[in-house]
């Protein structure tokens, strides 16, 4: 029995149109989720103990970790562009096929004879990766830092004093020296040592959480508890704010640190 010739590929049918959009780089961004879900534990477990670690093994881990994720960050960039250009393909593509011969008995065998025909989406795809110029890289663009990275970064600092101030993108470390400046770790409303230190999502002042509930007494706005703040805010406003934790914790383990060698020297 003679084999029955086919054509390499056929337009898109209706049908299956929406099964075409669906086609996404789903591998490659379910385990770059994974991973950042792994860092998350990490750096909430190197948070937890931190106590219990000298500061060399923290600094340590950090740059260990700071290296690995800005790699994760690289390949999650690659994987963003992939699939905008997968994004943009595929619209060319159905433009392509729109503009086909559309199916019947007398279209498949000039599909198959080749007297008519259209690329198959894999061969556009890959092609089309080649060719098509790359987006402009993120990594360029100035955009916000996730809650890891702003970790990463304030660890070196706070390790070596728990009330430095951490230089913005533009600002080097020696300028920081210069200009002095502390952080408070104290709750302005208190008076006291944070406990647990809240941030506002608004201004990002920082005040402990029974501080925030005895001044947020009520559901109504008020202005921010800090001084010269203008800001209106509530309760819902404010959100852990995990540096200060860190802060706080360093902090006190270097009073510690600080009271045992006292007590050897006496």
């Amino acid at each position: 029995m003679d084999s029955v010739a086919l054509p390499e590929a056929l337009p898109i049918h209706k049908d299956q149109r929406d099964n075409f959009h669906d086609l996404r780089e789903c591998y490659i961004s379910s385990e770059l989720s994974t991973i950042e879900k792994q860092y998350e534990k990490t750096i909430n477990q190197l948070t937890t103990y931190i106590d219990l670690l000298e500061e060399d093994q923290i600094l340590q881990c950090v740059n260990k970790l700071t290296e690995s994720y800005k790699d994760t960050l690289a390949q999650k960039e690659q994987a963003d562009q992939l699939d905008n250009q997968l994004e943009s393909l595929k619209q060319d593509y159905l433009r392509i096929s729109d503009h086909s011969p559309a199916t019947d008995i007398d279209s498949f065998r000039e599909y198959t004879n080749g007297t008519v025909g259209i690329d198959s989406f894999q061969k556009y795809f890959t092609e089309g990766i080649v060719d098509q110029k790359p987006t402009i890289p993120r990594n360029n663009v100035r955009r916000k830092p996730n809650t890891y990275e702003k970790l990463l970064k304030a660890l070196p600092y706070i390790i070596r004093d728990p009330t430095c101030v951490i230089p913005d993108e533009d600002q080097e470390e020696d300028d920081i020296q210069i200009e002095g400046g502390k952080i408070e770790l104290n709750c302005p409303i208190t008076c006291k040592p944070f406990e647990n230190p809240m941030i506002s999502k608004a201004c990002n002042h920082v005040f402990d959480k029974v501080g925030i509930q005895m001044y947020f007494d009520t559901p109504d706005k008020k202005k921010c508890p800090q001084g010269a703040c203008g800001h209106e805010l509530t309760a819902r406003d404010f959100i852990p704010d995990n540096i200060m934790m860190l802060r706080c914790k360093i902090n006190n383990r270097k009073k510690n640190d600080q009271a045992r060698n006292m007590l050897d020297v006496l």
